[in-house]
């Protein structure tokens, strides 16, 4: 029982260590501190937390409020039950301060049109609350160099707004991993991918399907039995679905990632590391993962037709790859003269827009079929 109350709180202080906002556990019976995340420890003097803290919430009786503490903060209180079963006060501290000078900052979106960051989010609070219903799933093919033909392609998602149209991800992302509502849109996403996948399997199209599982995802204490949920609850086969995991992450808790990694794969999908190259990993780190597919970073490939350096990178990890038994797939290729020399490097998979752009489903079956993929 020790072990296991140990094991519970070891998780929950690198939960609440690895979130984007301030934690302190507060026991108001007893008038102490019994845990503090890092970013309170690292950032704010304990004293004037607790004072201020304890006195807003019993004047606010628990309800959110704002303090200015050199810099502006925003507060907000929860009773909860802690692992010794002690009734304790969670207090949920945010750095407001960017918020009071630029909530009237402008956000340029891709298509030229300029809105107030304050208008964005709202507009994405709405539409998360509407059930997701204007955000879509695009997919873009993954060539298998062997055949020529589409076995994989990988799910991006997309916001039809009915306010702002058609936004690209790198425009709204960036805003939900900061607001905190990318675990929403992320698990819409993979829902819908492995709902769509079940579909072109069973129209006898064998395919599968590349899913994102971002940063916050991956935190979540019950990551694994979500992802066993979304599976069994669309009925697809694991088989057929590979969930990228970005190599960042994976480098800086490597042994918490392998054990997540292979708890993963216990449910039968494929796991790819996104972005491979940007975050200094090395081979080794990719074998001790159990890796099924590498993705090289486009970063990489951009001038591999007339570039030494990236000619000999590409060479170096397709080999080292190989030696291990991991696949290696190469994104961002968008001409003729980038195709030629990853094929004669042997890349086992090529992703990029000299193939196609990212499309809803129904042009994709459209594409599959004209191109006979």
């Amino acid at each position: 029982m020790a072990k296991a109350l140990d094991n519970a709180y070891s998780t929950l202080q690198y939960v609440m260590n690895n979130v984007g906002c301030g934690i302190i556990i507060y026991d108001a019976e007893n008038a102490d501190v019994i845990f503090e995340n890092e970013i309170i420890h690292n950032s704010i003097e304990e004293k004037d937390l607790v004072a201020e803290g304890s006195r807003c919430c019993l004047e606010n009786q628990i309800k959110p409020c704002e303090l200015h503490l050199e810099m502006w903060y925003e507060f907000d209180f929860k009773h909860i039950k802690w692992i010794d079963e002690r009734d304790v006060i969670m207090c949920i501290v945010r750095d407001i301060t960017h918020k009071k000078i630029d909530e009237n900052m402008e956000i340029c979106f891709e298509n030229g049109e300029i809105f107030t960051k304050s208008d964005v989010e709202y507009n994405m609070k709405r539409a998360i609350e509407m059930d997701l219903d204007e955000f879509v799933v695009y997919y873009q093919p993954i060539i298998d160099t062997k055949n020529g033909e589409c076995t994989i392609c990988e799910a991006l998602v997309r916001w039809n707004s009915g306010v702002f149209g058609f936004i690209m991800p790198n425009d709204f992302i960036p805003l939900a991993e900061y607001m905190g509502l990318i675990s929403h849109i992320g698990d819409f996403v993979f829902n819908e991918a492995c709902r769509q996948c079940k579909a072109w399997n069973d129209a006898r199209k064998d395919i599968k399907v590349s899913i994102n599982l971002s940063v916050v995802q991956l935190l979540q204490v019950n990551i694994v039995e979500n992802i066993k949920a979304i599976l069994e609850n669309t009925q697809v086969n694991p088989a057929n679905i590979i969930l990228e995991i970005t190599e960042t992450l994976a480098i800086n808790d490597m042994e918490r990632m392998t054990r997540i990694i292979e708890d993963i794969k216990a449910l039968g999908v494929s796991i790819a590391l996104d972005d491979f190259g940007t975050g200094y990993s090395s081979l080794n780190y990719i074998k001790q993962m159990s890796l099924d597919i590498i993705k090289l970073d486009k970063t990489f490939i951009d001038d591999v037709d007339s570039d030494d350096y990236e000619q000999a990178f590409v060479k170096m990890v397709v080999e080292l790859s190989k030696s291990i038994g991991v696949k290696v797939c190469v994104e961002g290729v968008e001409t003729k003269s980038q195709l030629d020399v990853l094929m004669a490097n042997q890349v086992d998979y090529i992703q990029g827009f000299y193939y196609a752009h990212p499309m809803p489903s129904n042009e994709l079956e459209e594409w599959l079929d004209k191109n006979g993929k």
